[in-house]
């Protein structure tokens, strides 16, 4: 799941309590533990929350799982918690200097960048019984086809999928790297994303900026 930095945070009651600020990232797994809420008009306080308890996420906007009420029930956010990661790593997603804190020990030696590896066009990954192929289709959040997997980089400790490059396809004249993370379930022939065709073709239009 990538959140932009910026987007309006809605809880699930539909209050905007204020906007994503930062990112948790614990380099130790690899992954986004937290987005940071800055202060909005309603809420005068910073809160970390768990990724798992952020039900979408767009450019436009960050849906919570967690009511008003339950967000304030949450304690104050506090960054000398955290440690600034060093100058020499790599943050992905090409987030924004200063916008992420490592979560884990102060002080403790952590990899610079996840270790990734290119897999050639073939099988990519499996998930019980379903082989996802080269070819395989890729969909939104709301079923738009967006294309076909070209390749894959993978997390070589966890063998999932870093980022997918997804090949030209209805809606795009150009290829897009996708985010492992945005992954949400495997069928066969199919890999369905968490995020909608919106936050995609943003992610390409920044991508294309880059070339």
């Amino acid at each position: 799941m990538l959140i932009a930095f910026g987007a309006p945070v809605i809880t699930a009651d539909g209050v905007q309590i204020g906007t994503a600020d930062k990112m948790i990232f614990n380099p130790a797994s690899g992954q986004t533990e937290k987005v940071v809420v800055h202060k909005g008009h309603l809420f005068g306080r910073d809160v970390a929350i768990e990724l798992d308890r952020v039900r979408a996420a767009a450019p436009e906007g960050v849906q919570l799982a967690l009511t008003r009420q339950q967000v304030e029930q949450l304690p104050d956010f506090y960054a000398a918690d955290y440690q600034l990661p060093p100058t020499t790593w790599i943050p992905p997603y090409d987030w924004p200097a200063g916008g992420v804190l490592w979560a884990g020990a102060i002080g403790a030696a952590y990899p610079m960048a996840p270790p990734v590896e290119t897999r050639p066009p073939g099988p990519l990954t499996e998930r019980d019984d379903v082989v996802v192929e080269s070819g395989t289709t890729v969909l939104t959040r709301d079923g738009d086809n967006l294309g076909q997997i070209a390749n894959v980089v993978l997390d070589v400790e966890s063998g999932k999928p870093a980022r997918l490059i997804v090949r030209r396809g209805v809606i795009f004249t150009h290829d897009v790297e996708i985010p492992g993370d945005w992954l949400d379930h495997l069928e066969a022939g199919v890999v369905q994303l968490s995020v909608d065709r919106a936050a995609v073709e943003e992610l390409a239009r920044k991508q294309r900026k880059q070339e």
